[in-house]
Formats: C-alpha cells, structure tokens, sequence
C-alpha cells in the first residue's frame, strides 16, 4: 500500500503549490504519469493525450494560468472509458459537479468557464511544470485529501521506502497518545516557556 501523501513528501517526493487542489471526484489518485503542455487557451492536447495515455495513467498537463476551463464533463467521460486514472491539471476546469459524478478524479487550480479552441497539439511526453514541480513521463503520481506529490520515476524506491518508515513511525506515536503520552514527551520538546 502506498503511504500517504503526507508521509510522501516529507520522504522527499516533490509537492506542488498549494494552488493545486482536488477539484472533483474521489480524492485518492495513483498511477504513473503521461505529461502534456498546452498552449493557453487550447484543449487539443487534452484530447490527444485521452487517446494516447495508457490504462492506470495520470495526465499530468500545464495549461497556464490564464482561466480558461479546458477540461470538462465530455474528457472526464472519455478518460474513464480509456481507463485513465484521473488528472492533474496546472490549470482549470468546468463542470466540476459532473465530473465528481461521474466519479473521475482531478487535482487543478480551480473551475473556469472560458471555452478553449482545439487548434494546437501541445507538447507530449516532456517534463511539465505543476505549481512549481517538474514532472517527467512515468513520475508517480499520488493524491489524497490532503494534497498532491510527483515521485521521480528515478527515486521512487527510495523515497517509498522512507514514506513507509515515516508513516509506520506517526502510526506508533498515535498509539502512544492514545496510551496518554504527550507530543512533548514523544518528541522530547523543550518544555520550558522559552522564547
């Protein structure tokens, strides 16, 4: 089981900014990611990269920050039929009821309205930037209610490995805090009044 995002980037996967938030459907997401770069204001990438990723992928897209809403009911749809695991867009979306309808995860900035042209390709397959994050083709991606994390394809054992200490290491102290013991004592803070 793959640890908690929390317990993740404290191990050192990358984390966005924190504009990057859930948007719609469940919160959990986990799969590999397939990267895509748009051009402001154009959502033929989106499309192209529904029919290209494999099953289980993550699209990972930059669109900008310009608030255009390149990503709706019509992809979510499509993406559930072709298996994709969900998206992370550095950018926004609409129908956002929808979407959470039928059961499709996004991570993005946010909604917007603005329709998009589908004129340009985008570029596929190269890093992307999330919120200040660069992501790679095969990066894992990892979401829960708490947020979002890129692990390097390069370094994923490792950083796997010390997310699972980390979290089994929160899990012991929750039991010694159920057992009475304060986070003072467990961490062995100061317990004078300094400054």
């Amino acid at each position: 089981m793959t640890p908690p995002v929390a317990a993740l980037g404290d191990a050192g996967a990358l984390v966005p900014g924190a504009a990057i938030r859930h948007v719609a459907g469940p919160p959990a997401l986990h799969g590999p990611a397939y990267t895509v770069a748009l051009p402001p204001g154009d959502n033929l990438g989106l499309h192209l990269a529904v029919a290209r990723a494999a099953r289980g992928d993550v699209i990972v897209a930059s669109a900008g920050e310009e608030e255009y809403g390149p990503w709706g009911e019509i992809l979510s749809a499509a993406a559930l039929s072709a298996g994709i695991a969900g998206l992370v867009l550095d950018g926004y979306v609409r129908d956002a009821s929808a979407i959470t309808g039928l059961g499709f995860t996004v991570f993005a900035r946010g909604t917007a309205l603005r329709k998009t042209a589908k004129a340009d390709p985008g570029r596929h397959g190269g890093a992307v930037t999330v919120a200040g994050a660069q992501v790679r083709p095969g990066d894992l991606v990892v979401g829960d209610g708490d947020g979002l994390v890129f692990v390097p394809a390069a370094d994923r054992e490792a950083i796997l490995a010390r997310a699972g200490e980390i979290d089994r290491h929160e899990r012991a102290l929750l039991r010694e805090i159920a057992a009475g013991r304060t986070t003072v004592e467990l961490l062995g803070l100061p317990e004078e009044g300094e400054a």
